[in-house]
């Protein structure tokens, strides 16, 4: 008997403008990073993944493989950052590609003349200090609704393949 064929996959007009706002806000979120949009977005990244949480529990079987990837690769990244802010750890690659893209987000320094001294030789003013730590927690918090939702994918993409699996066909 043939394999069914599994269809390319297909997104609708509402998925792709919801997928463009979420973009376009996460760069607005990176390009103005301070306290509010790092609180804002770390809030709603705890939030999303705790409900995905509920929605893993009390979903059908489809939904419930999308919402539980979702939620275990989340709060995976969630772990693995709090490891490495505490210094256990530091096996994310996250934080060198947030290095690479923080000078594609101009910002404009506020008026006065704050510098810190580092021991490399460089100088930072107090502002640009504060704007790459939000910065960074922006970026983190965006990383790990990513990784969520590509967790989620690829547990639904899993689901569904057991499913058009025939009987008797091995793994």
């Amino acid at each position: 008997m043939a394999r069914p064929i599994i269809a390319p996959w297909q997104f609708t007009i509402r998925s792709l403008l919801l997928a463009l706002g979420l973009v376009a806000i996460a760069c607005v979120a990176l390009l103005n990073a301070n306290r509010w949009w790092a609180s804002g977005c770390s809030t709603g990244s705890f939030a999303l993944l705790t409900a995905a949480i509920l929605l893993a529990v009390h979903g059908d079987s489809q939904r419930r493989a999308y919402w539980l990837g979702f939620a275990v690769a989340g709060w995976v990244y969630v772990l693995l950052h709090g490891m490495a802010v505490l210094g256990l750890s530091n096996l994310l690659i996250t934080a060198e590609v947030l290095d690479v893209l923080y000078p594609l987000f101009p910002w404009q320094e506020p008026p006065g003349d704050l510098s810190l001294a580092f021991a490399q030789g460089g100088t930072m003013t107090a502002a640009e200090v504060m704007h790459r730590n939000s910065f960074d927690e922006v970026g983190h918090a965006l990383f790990a609704l990513l990784a969520a939702l590509l967790g989620g994918t690829l547990s639904q993409w899993l689901f569904h393949r057991r499913q058009l699996r025939l009987p008797g066909e091995a793994l």
